[in-house]
């Protein structure tokens, strides 16, 4: 992907949800290092970012609330890290990766 955007969103994990010029919305996984194409325009982005399934999906709602539990809350302008990070299979193996 190339050009301008405008970020939109950011999950807790630093995921960031990216809009193009042409109107288009993106999500850039930083741990898997991948973007997508999620939705069409920023109304469809928010409309379907409402929904509580594409909230665990987008969002990672269900990890969020799990690192909320073990006392991993981001501030503004933060996220939740690794240790090792996640896209190795080796951070399967480490306790408290967070």
């Amino acid at each position: 992907m190339s050009g301008p955007v405008t970020l939109l969103a950011v999950n807790a994990f630093g995921d960031l949800f990216l809009q193009r010029t042409d109107g288009t919305v993106h999500r850039l996984d930083i741990s898997g290092g991948e973007i997508a194409k999620i939705a069409d325009s920023e109304d469809e982005f928010r409309s379907q970012a409402a929904g509580v399934d594409q909230q665990k999906v987008w969002f990672l709602l269900d990890e969020e609330n799990n690192a909320a539990i073990r006392g991993y809350v981001p501030k503004k302008g933060e996220c939740v890290g690794a240790k090792v990070p996640w896209v190795f299979k080796e951070s399967a193996n480490v306790p408290n990766n967070m």
